[in-house]
């Protein structure tokens, strides 16, 4: 399959502090992988696992401090490249007095966009993401959701092989949220490649061939979100009830995926190795836990993933 994104030892650093007093924080710490034409592929990780700054260095915002990014097999800086790809921010922002209408017209002229091609080109966009109704009312009418929406219309207006979505679900209702996965699914129909990172672990399950999780500017795996689903099979949720610090300390010892939920340490197991560790629990002295819940395999996965990273 033909690489259309890669990132080959890709590290960034941002530098904060004073003068006199400079502190080097790294976003991204050697980064491989490639997308290849025609995926959907999905940046699930944390809060300030260096998602956002690895989108951004992909389309050329940032520049790596070390590697190589290239689309297309070309750097994102030139100007035909970028013509080939779209972004959308997780925040877009236009002028509040326009309507969505006017901005796209004004960003088809900016490609290049002209004459009756342009007006049918801006139609048949907001059809697609659901504004045509809304066009020529200002911006400033519109919901955050509305908004989002906007911002994507004009992502798509130049028809690009390669999108890039940062947290494209952020803000929109149920309804919303629906609409924008059939986006994405239709645009992977036409054969259009499409990276996007989000919070919403059903979404990445649902939409994407492939994913990849990040963790303190590490990409920890990427593979097929089939594999990942059967290597975690489902996960279930275990409550520890009242544990004494001795027996705490064992099972914290048993490097598991461990969190505290409103003071109840609870326990995240693949369903296929529940029988062993529930053995290994007993063993450290803990009576039988409940059952809280039964969660998705990508989640497991995530959370598994993260929490070895953790701990090594």
């Amino acid at each position: 399959m033909e690489s259309i994104l890669s990132f080959k030892q890709v590290s960034k650093r941002y530098q904060s502090g004073d003068f006199w007093n400079p502190i080097k924080a790294q976003a991204l710490k050697q980064v491989n992988f490639d997308v290849t034409r025609g995926d959907v592929f999905g940046l699930i990780g944390l809060n300030g696992a260096g998602k956002t700054t690895l989108m951004k260095t992909a389309v050329g915002l940032l520049r790596p401090d070390e590697g190589d990014v290239r689309i297309f097999g070309k750097s994102p800086q030139e100007i035909e490249t970028r013509r080939r790809f779209g972004y959308l921010p997780e925040l877009p922002y236009f002028p509040k007095y326009l309507s969505a209408w006017e901005v796209l017209l004004f960003y088809g002229r900016l490609h290049g966009i002209t004459g009756a091609t342009l007006r049918s080109r801006c139609e048949e966009t907001l059809r697609l993401v659901g504004l045509w109704t809304a066009a020529k009312e200002p911006i400033l009418r519109y919901s955050k959701g509305m908004q989002q929406r906007v911002g994507l219309a004009q992502t798509l207006l130049h028809q690009p092989e390669l999108v890039f979505l940062d947290e494209p679900m952020s803000g929109l209702d149920p309804l919303g949220n629906k609409e924008m996965r059939d986006v994405i699914l239709g645009l992977k129909a036409k054969g259009t490649t499409i990276f996007f990172n989000s919070h919403i672990l059903a979404d990445v399950e649902r939409i994407c061939d492939r994913v990849g999780i990040m963790h303190h500017g590490k990409m920890l795996k990427v593979e097929n979100v089939a594999e990942l689903i059967l290597g975690f099979a489902s996960n279930v949720t275990l409550g520890l009830g009242s544990v004494s610090d001795t027996v705490l300390k064992k099972v914290k010892a048993m490097r598991l995926s461990m969190r505290k939920e409103n003071r109840i340490w609870t326990l995240d197991v693949p369903h296929k190795k529940l029988s062993d560790i529930l053995a290994r629990l007993k063993k450290a002295g803990l009576s039988q836990p409940s059952v809280l819940s039964y969660g998705s395999p990508l989640e497991t996965a995530f959370l598994s993933l993260t929490a070895e990273a953790v701990h090594a």
